[in-house]
């Protein structure tokens, strides 16, 4: 099945250099680490914006690869002698059922370790992913009884306990050779868990196996070529840099503990408390940016976002429409939405977010490249119940002077003199070989411009967006603003999109975006597109459903307005009529 490495050779120079190791391995060696695994702990708990007054690490791993081995080895570490906190052994089944905490005392005691239900090589065995996202989260509380076999039925409460700072994973270091199917599960892990910010690191158990020498002296470790062949197989495995694996040897059988043994452990721990340390710290930055209450207040979303309020804001969306072409028929009998956008703000994107969301996939309706792709004037359809919303994609603007749509064009789309499939003509204003049709009439404009630009090229947008509208006078026109790709410049929203409306650079560039298209901010929407994305997310989609919401809204209006305009021409036109008969 797998083939068991040649036996090492030593090499004058160690392929990971440790300073204190140079001059050899001293007993005292790692008394220094524990100070050090201390500090840094402590370190993470000096700001008032932290919740937690530990860090969580959280051992994942495969069945009898030695998570709760670690556990005791480090223990053992810890307090100078042999005591198993955690049952561990290689049995079937294992161990770990249950979901267990195990705080370190004397110095490291703001340190805690999680045990967990090992993966299963069989398919749809194991440790559920689902049940890991809760621990990351902190929705588990200790105790809880792992259920690999009854997914549908898993009976846990939703306990608000202690967010993960780091995730360790173990590894049996024979089962790293057995690359493509580990690989297989591992990548499984890993994508699910791509949206959380924790860092990981890679404990290789069991090197004492796969290296003679290694087994009779610890301190050839470093020197082993086939542990460092283990190392770097390892971190492709689980994609992490090699500085993030580290080679073990786990107490087992052993009456007394060894120093030398404890220095790759301690070593190890260290770099766990370093990344969950790192990740306390993002977390203390990631509330300075943002506000205590949301600086948009929808009343659906004070207790929390909800997976199924995007399906609510579908069926008030298509109510609204409905009730929008009931005011009169006879004028128009769909919603019309013309997008402007300035060149690579995903107009595009924004119209395939809108498929997405309505097919649960996604697809690819209006394509989207960093070249200004659309050339034609391109009407999509919406599905699903909304078929009464027409997206019209347009040509970008450009900021510079560089030949861009011209303004003749902007006035026909919205008097509703172009057909579908116009080619635009650049500039050419002045040109009489253009065609007049009577096509459908623009009900809201929908501006899109990238959140990167308004962070820096504000000052020419703004002057490009006034000359635009004086040129045209359009300022009567029911207009918004969508600002895309705001998970370029705002980290919080890239890694939880739920706080979009606690983001203080959110909040900025909205005001920015109010300001350059002189709208009121209730009329700007920030917006998260898909990119690489294979599935749709809820989440996601709700930023995008609230700005459709408010276009339906103002489409209303224009309607409205057109038709209190059509009836005063008529009681105008009948009044001069019985005038003029009376005279």
């Amino acid at each position: 099945m797998f083939k068991k490495p040649k036996a090492p050779k030593d090499d004058p120079e160690p392929w990971r250099d440790h300073k204190d190791l140079r001059e050899g391995w001293r007993n005292e060696y790692f008394k220094e680490i524990l100070q050090n695994i201390k500090y840094t702990a402590e370190k993470a708990q000096s700001s008032d914006s932290v919740d937690s007054d530990t860090v969580n690490i959280l051992m994942l791993g495969y069945v009898n690869s030695g998570k709760s081995s670690t556990i005791n080895s480090i223990f053992n570490t810890v307090h100078g002698r042999i005591c198993k906190r955690a049952k561990s052994g290689e049995i079937d089944p294992p161990f770990t059922q249950k979901y267990m905490s195990y705080k370190l005392d004397r110095e490291l005691d703001r340190i805690i370790l999680y045990d967990t239900m090992g993966f299963d090589y069989a398919p749809g065995q194991g440790i559920l992913i689902d049940d890991i996202k809760s621990c990351i989260k902190g929705d588990v509380e200790d105790g809880y009884h792992f259920n690999a076999l009854r997914k549908k039925e898993r009976e846990w409460c939703r306990f608000k306990g202690r967010e993960i700072d780091c995730v360790v994973y173990c590894v049996d270091a024979l089962m790293v050779l057995w690359a493509k199917s580990l690989c297989r599960k591992v990548q499984e892990v890993k994508a699910e868990l791509k949206l959380f910010a924790q860092e990981s690191v890679v404990l290789v158990t069991k090197i004492d196996e796969i290296c003679e020498e290694t087994k009779e002296d610890i301190r050839k470790i470093y020197h082993s070529s086939g542990i460092e062949e283990v190392v770097k197989i390892a971190a492709s495995m689980f994609e992490v840099s090699v500085d993030n694996v580290f080679p073990i040897k786990n107490y087992s059988d052993e009456m007394e503990v060894d120093e030398y043994k404890n220095i790759p452990l301690l070593l190890a721990l260290q770099k766990a408390v370093d990344c969950g340390t790192k990740h306390i710290l993002h977390k203390v930055k990631m509330c300075e940016m943002l506000y205590d209450d949301p600086w948009r207040d929808y009343k659906d979303l004070r207790t929390g976002w909800d997976k199924e309020y995007d399906e609510k804001l579908l069926q008030e969306i298509k109510r609204r429409a409905e009730d929008t072409l009931a005011i009169d028929r006879m004028y128009s009998d769909t919603v019309n939405i013309m997008m402007v956008e300035y060149i690579q703000s995903k107009t595009s994107s924004a119209i395939n977010f809108s498929s997405s969301k309505l097919n649960k996939r996604i697809p690819n309706l209006a394509g989207d490249k960093i070249i200004p792709l659309c050339k034609t004037y391109t009407s999509y359809r919406l599905e699903k119940g909304l078929e009464t919303i027409v997206f019209y994609n347009t040509m970008g603007l450009k900021l510079t002077q560089s030949p861009d749509i011209c303004c003749n064009d902007i006035t026909s789309w919205i008097n509703g003199d172009v057909e579908e499939s116009h080619l635009f003509n650049q500039c050419a204003e002045n040109e009489n070989d253009r065609y007049i049709v009577k096509g459908q009439r623009m009900h809201c404009l929908m501006y899109c411009v990238e959140a990167k630009n308004l962070m820096e090229e504000f000052t020419p947008l703004k002057k490009k967006m006034q000359d635009m509208e004086r040129k045209l006078n359009i300022s009567a026109q029911e207009r918004i603003v969508l600002v895309t790709q705001i998970d370029g410049i705002c980290e919080v929203t890239r890694e939880d999109i739920t706080k979009i409306f606690h983001s203080k650079n959110v909040k900025k560039l909205v005001e920015k975006a109010a300001s350059v298209f002189e709208v009121s901010l209730d009329k700007v929407f920030p917006i998260r597109n898909y990119t690489e994305e294979m599935e749709t997310d809820e989440y996601t989609n709700i930023p995008l459903l609230l700005a459709l919401q408010k276009a339906v809204d103002c489409g209303t209006t224009n309607i409205q307005r057109t038709l209190k305009a059509k009836q005063s021409d008529i009681f105008a036109d009948i009044f001069f009529l019985n005038a003029s008969i009376f005279l």
